[in-house]
């Protein structure tokens, strides 16, 4: 089969993209399973309070930024989307096998602080998956995409916010008030993790039948452990869009995630201006944030693969601004507890309050995809696994750096740190130097044998 660009496509590529997106959102929803409803957990696992579910999400991002750079290798190899996949898959399995066992514990073992150890491990491996899978979405859609769905392709396997979306209603509608029933969610969550380690395992394609593209096609012989890193220092000190784009990149995405986990505590405060808003009512605007941080990630791939072809710089300018600006806002609705922080409160109806911190979330995660493949496309020839691992590891060591700061700074401190992280981005993005080496080296139509039969 010919796409009408002149490249040969391998329909099964559909199945690696599903299959990713699954692996992708049940990483997630794994990470999330404590969180979506702590009370009841505690109450099953004594040794398992609020702060403990803390540090099990903290895993995600402490176990990420050391495995980024070894993932980043394996994608150099023609079957390292495969390998990637099927750890992925393995570890999410064998995570959710361990959760299982304090489940049986006798409830005067669960008091004992070694009760939860097999939990921690199981959050360690799922986090490790996590570093393992979210590297990877701009090799997968340069592997088996055409050039013209690249962003798209990138921003669908990003999905790690569906399986988030997923959690919010599973956990308690599993639970249903019940702590006993907390086996019961863990049992579907190893049921859910077995459906991609089979499938993972008894079909997924290392790569397409043929190079889908030139530049995929002049991806040469994968680099020894040396080569790779001196090629990713070289390409980090010589391409002058890298650093800048770390610095967006370890800004705009990783601080701001940060300041989503202090969501619920500026909806919830009680001021000198009035009672905040109920836990419901709060966790409801958690929620409404995450699918309009999906719905940025999935729609933003077909604006640029059609509009923004060649002007991703511009895109990301545009979307940062409008981030920026809904986020400077916002946080005149929150009254400021600090006496230090000199931001004006503009009481606002809930309403309001609630579409602006929606829609601000929808313009920053939109911003991720594009990152994704500006990186890929100042990188060129290294690979989208290099300039990936890239952007993932300045998200994570952002994310990092906030989950250890945040807890000793006040709320106010932090909202207006993130407004100015946010703030800075469409500057330093308008530094950047953009070049499109990939898109320049697939200026030409791949050489395809006069033997194949789908050539007409």
């Amino acid at each position: 089969m010919l796409h009408k660009e002149g490249y040969e496509l391998d329909p099964r590529r559909f199945y690696v993209l599903i299959l990713f997106i699954f692996l992708m959102a049940q990483q997630c929803l794994f990470w999330f399973t404590f969180s979506s409803d702590p009370e009841e957990v505690h109450m099953f696992f004594p040794r398992i309070s609020s702060g403990v579910v803390d540090q099990l999400l903290n895993w995600g991002p402490i176990m990420c930024v050391p495995m980024v750079p070894f993932v980043s290798f394996i994608l150099q190899r023609p079957d390292g989307l495969r390998l990637c996949m099927r750890l992925a898959a393995a570890l999410c399995f064998v995570a959710c096998g361990l959760r299982l066992i304090p489940c049986f514990f006798p409830l005067h073992i669960k008091k004992q602080f070694w009760s939860t150890l097999p939990i921690h491990l199981a959050q360690i491996l799922n986090g490790i998956a996590g570093a393992v899978l979210i590297t990877a979405p701009s090799r997968l859609s340069a592997m088996w995409f055409p050039p013209g769905q690249r962003a798209t392709v990138t921003g669908l396997a990003n999905s790690s916010f569906f399986g988030a979306a997923v959690g919010f209603y599973m956990g308690p509608g599993i639970i249903k008030g019940n702590p006993d029933n907390v086996t019961n969610l863990l049992i579907a969550c190893f049921a859910i993790s077995a459906v991609p380690f089979i499938a993972v395992f008894c079909y997924c394609p290392a790569q397409p039948r043929k190079q889908i593209s030139n530049s995929e096609a002049d991806s040469g012989i994968p680099p020894s452990a040396s080569e790779f890193i001196k090629g990713t220092g070289q390409l980090i000190l010589n391409e002058q869009a890298i650093p800048l784009i770390m610095i967006v990149t370890f800004f705009g995405i990783g601080v701001y995630d940060g300041w989503i986990g202090i969501l619920p505590q500026l909806l919830t405060q009680n001021t000198t201006h009035g009672p905040g808003w109920t836990q419901d009512l709060s966790g409801i605007c958690g929620m409404s944030h995450t699918f309009s941080c999906i719905a940025g990630m999935y729609s933003i791939g077909p604006i640029a693969d059609i509009f923004f072809k060649r002007r991703l710089k511009t895109l990301l300018i545009f979307l940062f601004i409008m981030a920026a600006g809904l986020f400077g806002w916002m946080i005149t609705m929150f009254p400021s507890t600090s006496e230090f922080v000199p931001i004006p409160y503009i009481q606002q109806p809930k309403a309001v309050v609630f579409v602006v911190i929606c829609f601000a979330g929808y313009f920053r995660s939109a911003t991720f995809p594009i990152l994704f493949e500006l990186a890929a496309e100042v990188s060129f020839p290294h690979s989208e696994g290099t300039s990936g691992g890239i952007v993932i590891f300045c998200e994570h060591l952002a994310l990092l750096t906030a989950l250890f700061v945040i807890p000793h700074i006040q709320l106010g401190i932090v909202s207006l740190a993130c407004f100015g992280s946010l703030a800075i981005c469409p500057f330093v993005m308008s530094t950047v130097k953009s070049t499109y080496k990939r898109m320049d080296a697939e200026g030409y139509m791949p050489i395809l044998s006069k033997d194949d039969p789908t050539i007409s």
